[in-house]
């Protein structure tokens, strides 16, 4: 077997030595050959012809799956990772042969502590958001979900950093400005904390729509909630109605009667069959409870909203509504 000075082995082409010392015809590369200046250059032909030519990898997707420290170990390029040009990094290795080809994460040995840093957090949502998908696509919501993170070799990040929750994500990224209910799969039980419902109801109100009372009146029913995310919130409200909803964050201030064509078995409750004919009795009409007998007719209840109270409960009769709630004068 012929022998090679050091000088001849330096003198040749890079892979020409690579392919020596895989057959074991030198023991060794010679002696600076990965600190010369051209030192990253001989990697990066060691490294392409390692992965293309000894392996036959020809696509990416096999070399993120099989590259790692120890495909160089094997193939007698673990000396590389140990000298001063890559830092024992395998990722380092695999950009010095392929140029922004590759992320960091894409590799199958992608160490869990690299999420620990803020700067590489940060540099693969950067990827994600800007050149896999972007906030502002009509199909955002619908794409944003943990299958996204799997589909770009993040789910290592969402799973070990963000508890797998797609929804952290983007409060850390966009620091609180994407709500859990723009979301097509939010956050599991969010809207189970009363605090929660709270926020959504008075974000939609006061911030994106900006309402006075007499828009909540007007316009507030399932549809606005529906489009706007928030319609999962109802499953945890006591009677599954948009007025609960609306009354737990404003308790007191809407009258159930002005803002919701029906709230299921509300005139059951005679508390709230009195609450109702008292209200349109003395705050609205201001009459007194005697003037109701001679005062009080079927028109005042359609122009206020109590139709279904006067109508349904009722049956349309007026001696029962008086008598009902002002039991003490029935024969005045």
């Amino acid at each position: 077997m012929k022998k090679y000075t050091n000088d001849e082995l330096l003198r040749m082409d890079a892979v020409e030595v690579y392919k020596l010392r895989l057959d074991r015809k030198i023991h060794r590369f010679p002696s600076g050959f990965w600190q010369l200046s051209e030192g990253k250059e001989n990697a990066k032909k060691c490294v392409i012809y390692l992965l293309e030519e000894v392996l036959g990898y020809k696509s990416d997707e096999s070399i993120k799956k099989n590259f790692g420290s120890n495909t160089l170990e094997k193939n007698c390029l673990g000396v590389m990772l140990s000298s001063e040009l890559f830092n024992f990094s395998p990722f380092e290795v695999l950009e010095n042969a392929y140029k922004g080809r590759f992320k960091p994460w894409q590799l199958s040995q992608c160490p869990i502590y690299y999420w620990k840093e803020k700067e590489n957090r940060d540099y693969a949502l950067k990827y994600l958001f800007e050149e896999v998908i972007n906030i502002e696509d009509d199909d955002f919501v619908e794409r944003y979900d943990a299958n996204l993170f799997i589909e770009n070799d993040l789910f290592g990040l969402l799973k070990n950093y963000f508890d797998g929750s797609p929804y952290k994500v983007l409060d850390y990224y966009f620091e609180g400005k994407i709500k859990p209910w723009h979301l097509k799969q939010g956050p599991k039980n969010y809207f189970k904390s009363k605090e929660n419902r709270i926020n959504a109801v008075k974000w939609l109100i006061e911030e994106e729509l900006k309402w006075s009372e007499e828009d909540v009146i007007k316009g507030w029913c399932n549809e606005l909630l529906h489009k706007y995310g928030i319609d999962w919130a109802l499953k945890y409200t006591g009677g599954n109605s948009h007025y609960y909803l609306l009354n737990e964050a404003y308790p007191g201030i809407y009258k159930p009667w002005l803002v919701c064509s029906g709230v299921d078995g509300f005139w059951e409750e005679k508390e709230n069959r009195v609450w109702a004919v008292k209200w349109l009795v003395e705050d609205v009409l201001g009459f007194t409870k005697e003037e109701c007998f001679y005062k009080l007719k079927a028109k005042h209840f359609m122009e206020n909203k109590l139709s279904g109270l006067y109508r349904y409960r009722y049956k349309s009769n007026i001696n029962d509504i008086i008598s009902d709630v002002y039991p003490d004068i029935i024969s005045f």
